[in-house]
């Protein structure tokens, strides 16, 4: 194993790639990967640090207002939380997301921020990190941040991790359980599929929904599919005796 590779693994023992907030609050919101543009010394120059990052109140409310994607976050907490969905910037703010001191945190299966999920894009930084392909990254992602992220699971307890990126459902379910998926815990609403099991000795719903970006028509994209997601999630929580918090 090439010394590119190591520092790779040690990388992804670590919440690099995670957005931050409160790893101690009841919401966690899961993505694929950070979707901005990196160059080829950030791959190079992979720095260790096992701190949860955070942001002050303002510069928290200007992040998850400045992208498409936060926005519809938001939108969709919000309504889980029995708002309307154009009420968002307001929720931000009651909610104090991404700050150390709200009950949301915010990360990614993924570290490495990639503008582009393809083998084309990958090609040209594969020999920085050691791996031949963008599958072998997702892989070793999966092989190696099971442990990290089920240990925060344990240890810290939330009660709704929402992940986004159904395609993607198997990378997120062994990722958080460490076990395939149960077919059973299936769904579909508004013509799309959802994945919903109670994980952590029943006292955290793993929630696996429709990517937030436009796919076709089978994005998390409208605030009418967005507040039938968030109403979604809301009663399936009160059903099995959870708390919204």
């Amino acid at each position: 194993m090439n010394q590119n590779l190591l520092n790779l693994i040690e990388y992804l023992k670590t919440p690099a790639g995670c957005e931050g907030g409160n790893i101690k609050g009841k919401n966690w919101l899961f993505g694929l990967e950070y979707g901005g543009t990196a160059t080829s010394d950030n791959y190079q120059n992979l720095k260790i640090s096992h701190r949860h990052n955070f942001y002050d109140y303002d510069e928290a409310a200007k992040i998850m207002d400045a992208y498409p994607y936060n926005q519809r976050l938001a939108k969709l907490e919000a309504a889980k939380h029995g708002w309307q969905v154009e009420n968002y910037k307001m929720f931000i703010s009651n909610s104090k997301m991404l700050t150390s001191d709200g009950q949301y945190y915010f990360g990614n299966l993924g570290a490495i921020g990639m503008a582009h999920d393809t083998e084309e894009h990958f090609f040209s930084i594969k020999h920085i990190l050691g791996l031949n392909s963008k599958e072998e990254l997702k892989q070793l992602e999966v092989d190696v941040r099971s442990e990290l992220f089920q240990s925060w699971i344990e240890g810290h307890t939330p009660n709704c991790i929402c992940c986004f990126g159904s395609t993607n459902a198997h990378r997120f379910i062994k990722t958080f359980t460490g076990k395939n998926g149960d077919r059973s815990c299936w769904n579909k609403l508004d013509g799309l599929r959802y994945y919903h099991q109670l994980i952590n000795q029943g006292k955290t719903n793993l929630f696996v929904l429709p990517h937030p970006t436009p796919r076709g028509p089978h994005g998390l994209i409208s605030n009418e599919r967005i507040q039938i997601f968030g109403y979604m999630i809301h009663e399936k929580m009160v059903k099995n005796g959870f708390t919204i918090f």
